[in-house]
């Protein structure tokens, strides 16, 4: 994969991370963010991010 986070430049995006970046802020975003990055962006906590990861695997969501 090896996206870097758009904000931080931080190496090697999880499948996760790009992937909750997609579903939130489009599925054709060419900026990716890691978890800390998108978090901050979205004036969210990182569990909130981390339990719309899960939500989204349970549903079969192919992103994740």
């Amino acid at each position: 994969m090896n996206k870097n986070c758009y904000a931080c430049n931080k190496p090697n995006l999880t499948k996760e991370e790009v992937g909750i970046t997609k579903k939130l802020l489009g599925d054709k975003s060419s900026y990716f963010y890691c978890l800390s990055c998108l978090a901050e962006s979205l004036d969210v906590d990182i569990d909130f991010l981390k339990e719309k990861i899960a939500e989204y695997k349970d549903s079969g969501c192919e992103m994740f």
